[in-house]
C-alpha cells in the first residue's frame, strides 16, 4: 500500500478514550511549559499516568499531547481545572480536532439520529 501525503484520517483514534484523568495531568505539564527532560521524568520515571510500562505511558502521553496541542492554553486550563463535565466536553472538542474520523463519525451518526427523531406530520 502506498503512503499518501494527503491523509484524511488519523489512526490514533484506537489508542484511547477521552482519558480525562491522564489528560488533566498532561494539561498541567503543558501549562507548566515542561521541557523535554522534565516531560520524560514525569511520564516515564514518575509514571504520573500510572501505566504498566514506560512504552504505554509514552504512547498515551503522546496521544494526549497531540490532542491538546491543537487547542489553546485556555482549553488546557479547562481540562486541568474544570469539572468532570467541562473537562469531558473540552477533551471531546480536542479529540474531534485531532481526528477527523471522530468528527465525521459524530456528524454522520448525530445527523442521522436527529433526522430520524423528527416528528412526522
Amino acid at each position: 500500500m502506498r503512503k499518501t501525503e494527503n491523509k484524511i484520517y488519523n489512526g490514533d483514534i484506537v489508542a484511547g478514550s477521552l482519558l480525562i484523568q491522564e489528560s488533566r495531568k498532561v494539561a498541567a505539564l503543558l501549562l507548566e511549559k515542561t521541557n523535554p527532560d522534565e516531560w520524560h521524568k514525569a511520564i516515564v520515571v514518575d509514571n504520573i499516568l500510572q501505566k504498566r510500562s514506560p512504552a504505554s505511558a509514552i504512547r498515551q502521553a503522546r496521544l494526549i499531547n497531540n490532542r491538546l496541542t491543537r487547542m489553546d492554553k485556555d482549553l488546557w486550563q479547562l481540562i486541568r481545572d474544570g469539572s468532570s463535565e467541562i473537562a469531558s466536553q473540552a477533551l471531546l472538542a480536542a479529540s474531534i480536532k485531532h481526528s477527523r474520523l471522530v468528527g465525521d463519525f459524530l456528524d454522520t451518526i448525530l445527523r442521522h439520529h436527529w433526522q430520524t427523531l423528527e416528528a412526522t406530520p
